[in-house]
């Protein structure tokens, strides 16, 4: 998943709680850190960073928890720097299954000025290999989910107090026959498989449009004061979360922490447009 920060936002339910984001794809571009406190909503579009440290450096703690999923350490172009931690695991259902290697995982706090304090624990970039579908190709495994503090602990989405989403995406190839013409045809009307771009100006021609998979495990809680159907479920286990030394100095507004845990979802779906209540399992480790 070109440089990439997607996510589905949830709001805080709890004062003094936190948000948990979950966030890998198989092609991600590093962020950039912003201490300052923002009046804008949760905005997990930039993550800890690079500060020069070298790939998957940890700033010590417990140890991290096995995934089951052996994996090459991370090298200088993995994208795991700083405060993160490799991240790797598995999704396993009737009809998908993968594994994933060295999504750079870590936790960060934020402060708004005009909501809680929020934390996110952020994983971003990885390496995807899927045995079903084979076919299968820019996937994502993301999620923002709100938890109650930035501390060791289990966290579920069957606590009404925590709320958000984890999910599983990826494209599949466009089917044979498939013919959105020479270029002539514009949008917003399309031939069945072609999607066209449109905007103030007009539509872009008509090109083929890949179908993709989801897969969804959601909490039912209310998140921004919107309540969204209970999906799937989730649980989220923080071994250790301790201070990162490289934000020695920073401005305030923004901390980060070094961070190891699991998680494990329920999620589901199936491929689109059906989608589908096919079952998969996704577990991780950081």
């Amino acid at each position: 998943m070109p440089s990439f920060r997607a996510c589905f936002i949830a709001g805080p339910v709890l004062a003094a709680g936190g948000l948990v984001s979950l966030l890998a794809a198989s092609a991600c571009g590093g962020g950039t850190a912003n201490p300052a406190a923002s009046d804008a909503g949760p905005d997990v579009t930039s993550g800890p960073g690079s500060d020069g440290a070298p790939p998957g450096s940890d700033g010590g703690g417990a140890p991290a928890p096995d995934s089951g999923v052996s994996c090459p350490p991370p090298d200088a172009d993995s994208g795991v720097y700083g405060a993160e931690n490799p991240a790797s695991g598995t999704v396993s259902g009737p009809d998908v299954a993968c594994t994933f290697c060295n999504a750079g995982a870590s936790v960060f706090v934020e402060s708004y000025a005009t909501f809680p304090t929020m934390t996110y624990l952020d994983l971003q970039d990885g390496t995807f290999v899927f045995t079903s579908p084979t076919t299968a190709s820019d996937a994502r495994v993301s999620g923002i989910v709100q938890i109650a503090a930035a501390a060791p602990g289990t966290y579920t989405s069957s606590d009404p107090t925590n709320c958000g989403s984890v999910s599983l995406s990826y494209v599949l190839p466009v089917p044979p026959g498939v013919d959105c013409g020479d270029g002539s045809i514009l949008g917003p009307t399309c031939p069945p498989g072609c999607g066209s771009a449109c905007s103030g100006f007009g539509c872009s021609p008509c090109a083929p449009n890949p179908p993709e998979g989801f897969y969804l495990a959601q909490g039912g809680a209310t998140c921004f004061e919107e309540t969204e159907p209970a999906v799937g479920s989730w649980s989220i286990t923080l071994t250790s979360v301790e201070p990162y030394a490289g934000d020695a100095g920073l401005a305030q507004g923004r901390v980060n922490y070094v961070a190891h845990g699991s998680l494990t979802a329920q999620l589901v779906g199936g491929d689109a447009p059906d989608g589908g209540d096919s079952p998969a399992t996704l577990t991780l480790a950081f």
